[in-house]
Formats: structure tokens, C-alpha cells, sequence
């Protein structure tokens, strides 16, 4: 499908070379074996816990992306899993997944590639609570900003991203399948 790509977005790697990139991805592998849990209160008083993914979660995963019209098959999910610079986070009650996020980490930069809730947990605070987990998580990789984008009609998704500091930095038009256009964010982390 055509792309148009307006406005500018910076990328803070280029001209840095590839000795860079692995011992990014070096650190990155190293930190997430140390893979822990993380218990933030959400604005109602809950406790959310945000953890990174397992193989256990791959369907209950699967089954928000889906339903989310994210549409990441099994194999793509389990992609994430295995990529070195691939950071995938859950939020995680006794009953079941509440939702996902997954990032890449390239030298300074986070792209936000995916954050899907249940549809009967939205506008619970999970989806916030996710995005900064994952935008602490890229900090703390030694990330300077982060990149997002999503589609036009997603007004709930906009609403977050403004709220957690991202300003629209682009716009592709038809970059959907179905013709919608794009609209690209970032922020400093």
C-alpha cells in the first residue's frame, strides 16, 4: 500500500554504526534476565501487576490482540518473545491477562509496536499502566525517546498517549489495509 510520510521524525541512531547496536542489544539481553514483577496502584486503589511475558501467555496475548484488532498471529507474538531487543510486558491478575505491551529497543530510541487490553478492563488504568512500565523499562535501558504510532479513528488510544507526554510528530496516510491513515507520536523519555 502507498505511504505518505508527513512531518518529521528524528532518529537519534543514525550515523552511529552497528558496533553500537549489539552491545545494546547485549545490555538489553542482560536485563531481562533479571525479569521480575512489577505491583503499581492504578487510580481506583487496585494493584495492577506488570510482569514480562512468558510462553504461558501466548494465547490469553493472542486473544486480546485480536479482539483489539491488533492482529498479531501466535508466531509473530512468540517472534517478540524471542527478539533480543524485544521487550513484551503483561498485566497480570489471578484470573487471567489483562492486557500487553511490546517494545523495541534500538540504542536510544523505544518504539511502542503494540498495547492491546481486554475489552472489559478498559479505561481501568491498565493500558497506562503498561505504557509507563515499558517507558520506564526503555529509560532505564539507557533510552533517550520514544516513538508510537497508531490508527487515526483511535480516539481512546490518543487520549492516552497525550496524557503520557506524546506529541504527533507525522501522519501516513492509507498506511492501513482498510485505507486509514497512521497518526506517529513520540516523547522524551
Amino acid at each position: 500500500m502507498p505511504s505518505t510520510l508527513h512531518g518529521h521524525v528524528p532518529s537519534l541512531t543514525a550515523g552511529r554504526g552497528w558496533a553500537k547496536f549489539s552491545v545494546c542489544f547485549s545490555y538489553a539481553r542482560e536485563l531481562h534476565a533479571k525479569r521480575g514483577a512489577f505491583h503499581i496502584a492504578n487510580a481506583e486503589g487496585r494493584t495492577l501487576t506488570i510482569r514480562h511475558a512468558s510462553q504461558d501467555d501466548l494465547q490469553a496475548m493472542h486473544k486480546i490482540s485480536e479482539a483489539g484488532h491488533i492482529g498479531w498471529s501466535i508466531q509473530q507474538l512468540q517472534a517478540e518473545l524471542d527478539l533480543d531487543f524485544s521487550t513484551v510486558l503483561v498485566s497480570d491478575s489471578e484470573a487471567d491477562i489483562e492486557g500487553f505491551i511490546c517494545g523495541w529497543h534500538v540504542c536510544e530510541e523505544l518504539q511502542v509496536m503494540a498495547l492491546a487490553v481486554s475489552q472489559g478492563r478498559r479505561r481501568e488504568g491498565i493500558g497506562r499502566a503498561l505504557l509507563e512500565e515499558l517507558l520506564c523499562h526503555g529509560r532505564r535501558l539507557g533510552g533517550l525517546s520514544a516513538f508510537l504510532e497508531f490508527r487515526a479513528s483511535n480516539e481512546a488510544a490518543l487520549q492516552l498517549y497525550i496524557g503520557a507526554g506524546f506529541t504527533q510528530v507525522g501522519w501516513r496516510d492509507a498506511y492501513y489495509e482498510n485505507g486509514e491513515a497512521a497518526i506517529l507520536m513520540s516523547r522524551i523519555l
